[in-house]
This record gives C-alpha cells, sequence and structure tokens, in this order.
C-alpha cells in the first residue's frame, strides 16, 4: 500500500477539522480531537488493508473519537444537545451528512413563542416558500 501520513494529512485536515468542529463546541477540545485522529491513524495505517476504503476508515476513527471525547467528559451534566448529538455521531456514515443537527435544531424551535416556531417550521423544516409581502405571518 502506498499511502504516507504526509498525503492523508493534506488531504483530509481542514475537512476532519471542519468536521469535529461542527460537534465539539470548544475549539481547543475539537483540536485535540483532530489531533488524536492523526495520531490514530498514523499508528494504524499498517491495519489498513484496502485503500479503496480509506476515507470511510479515517471517518470511523474520527466518529469514534469524538465518541471517547463525549464519553470521557460524561462526568459533566449532559444537555439535550449533546445526547442529541451522540445519538447522531453514532448512526453517521460518512462526513457528507447534512441532517447531523436536524434532532437538536427543532428541540430548540419547539420552544420559541408560536408566531416565530411556526415561520421557522415551515420556510425552513417544512421547505414552504414565503413571500415577506405576502406573509401569513403577523410579527412584531
Amino acid at each position: 500500500m502506498n499511502l504516507e501520513i504526509n498525503s492523508i494529512h493534506n488531504q483530509f485536515y481542514i475537512i476532519l477539522g471542519n468536521y469535529i468542529k461542527a460537534r465539539i463546541n470548544d475549539t481547543g477540545d475539537a483540536s485535540d480531537v483532530l489531533q488524536e485522529v492523526f495520531i490514530k491513524i498514523n499508528e494504524n495505517l499498517g491495519s489498513l488493508t484496502d485503500e479503496s476504503k480509506l476515507k470511510s476508515w479515517i471517518f470511523t476513527i474520527t466518529r469514534n473519537s469524538i465518541i471517547d471525547y463525549y464519553r470521557k467528559n460524561s462526568n459533566h451534566k449532559k444537555s439535550e444537545l449533546t445526547e442529541c448529538l451522540m445519538q447522531k455521531i453514532m448512526h453517521e456514515t460518512d462526513f457528507d451528512n447534512t441532517e447531523s443537527l436536524d434532532c437538536c435544531l427543532i428541540k430548540f424551535i419547539e420552544r420559541l413563542p408560536e408566531d416565530y416556531r411556526d415561520i421557522i417550521m415551515d420556510s425552513e423544516i417544512h421547505g414552504i416558500k414565503v413571500s415577506p409581502r405576502r406573509t401569513p405571518y403577523c410579527v412584531n
């Protein structure tokens, strides 16, 4: 296999960094997890037998590292957002998962006052386009 850690680092550093930062709010902690991911990649690169599975293999390491981060910090009170993210992360299958925060956002949207909640649910969740001049909503 002709894989080098430098080329993997160059190819995946930004993607992994953004992926991790989207799931871990603390920038310092996200950087630490990213560093741990590349350490694990470097230590276990020899165990990858099929080069075509590199992306999914790296994704698995990254996802597991994020889960480990939350488990390690579980002595803190878990919020609904943290719990939701943990569930989503465990079920993700690729880096391109755009629905990773839907369940969390909906919980927060449901807490908004009715007028605001209806506007956001219709326009952002249900995809209903509303012209600002012809809106059925009356929000002050």
